[in-house]
């Protein structure tokens, strides 16, 4: 098995890796306490507890592992450190925290729960607010808490710029001799509208391979109650991944509207007189844009 020629090679990284995709392929209390055991020496130890568990689930009453698997969990529980969670009494409605880039859920705060040794970032997030971003480090053994405050009052509220008209300059609008200066916006028009068709194949782009993510991180991280639990590192790195994407589709679409509409615009007016003004408005799920000409 390439996993565990991996692990007796010391590459902890890549064995844990194999287990976790032989364990997500084809489940079984063999593959769970592999993967529990290369974790453990991986140093992710609240992960190998949860293996050791989940595996020991699996197992028969009469398996020979049993014994065996239940003295690794009690051993390794002993070692957890743990972290607990708590939101102010007035917390604004639609409040969630991001635990290394993964959202927790609501049933997560005000325990102690299990968290692997070393540093960790949240970020709580609330609407309206700046979202406020913590550091902590984990230590075998040792419990924390953690109180979590939301951010400062976001001083610029979103919709504002989004809502503010687009207008040509005066000089545009008014008449001109349609010789170098129509030729001039021609030559812009396209380059706006290069730019506004790249943004949106961009857009699209990460738009789909975002979903893709959520759909890759949906099958390795299943929601256990009011709780998601990954498998393995792949659901995590599917996570970070997709969230990366979603930031690139939600900054490029709206440049790709933008810059067909500026387009759009200089190509109109540079042939034709009359008053031309385009816009730019917010929209559910993204923004708007469109112009206005009049002859």
């Amino acid at each position: 098995m390439a996993g565990r020629t991996a692990m007796e090679g010391g590459d902890y990284k890549t064995a844990c890796d194999r287990f976790a995709e032989s364990e997500r392929l084809d489940p079984a209390a063999g593959t769970l306490i592999n993967l529990a055991d290369c974790l453990d020496h991986e140093g992710k130890i609240a992960s190998a507890w949860q293996r050791w568990t989940e595996a020991l689930d699996m197992l028969r009453p009469d398996d020979p592992r049993r014994a065996a698997v239940t003295k690794r969990a009690a051993a390794i529980e002993a070692r957890l450190p743990k972290l607990e969670l708590r939101l102010p009494a007035g917390a604004p409605a639609g409040t969630v925290v991001e635990r290394d880039d993964v959202e927790l859920g609501a049933a997560s705060y005000g325990l102690r729960l299990p968290v692997d040794p070393g540093p960790h970032r949240l970020v709580m997030k609330s609407p309206g607010r700046v979202p406020r971003e913590y550091s902590i480090t984990a230590r075998e053994g040792e419990s924390s808490t953690l109180e979590l405050e939301p951010g400062a009052p976001n001083p610029v509220p979103p919709s504002a710029a989004a809502t503010a008209p687009i207008t040509p300059r005066a000089a545009e609008t008014a008449p001109k001799d349609q010789g170098t200066t129509g030729s001039s916006k021609r030559t812009w028009a396209f380059v706006g509208l290069g730019v506004g068709a790249a943004g949106l194949l961009v857009g699209g782009t990460a738009g789909v391979l975002a979903i893709l993510k959520k759909q890759e991180m949906d099958d390795d991280c299943p929601e256990v109650g009011d709780k998601r639990i990954c498998r393995s590192n792949d659901g995590m790195d599917a996570a970070k991944a997709g969230k990366t994407f979603a930031t690139v589709a939600n900054i490029a679409v709206p440049i790709g509207i933008v810059g067909v509409a500026a387009g759009t615009y200089l190509l109109l007016s540079s042939g034709r007189n009359g008053a031309t003004s385009a816009f730019l408005r917010a929209a559910p799920g993204g923004a708007a844009a469109g112009l206005s000409h009049t002859f």
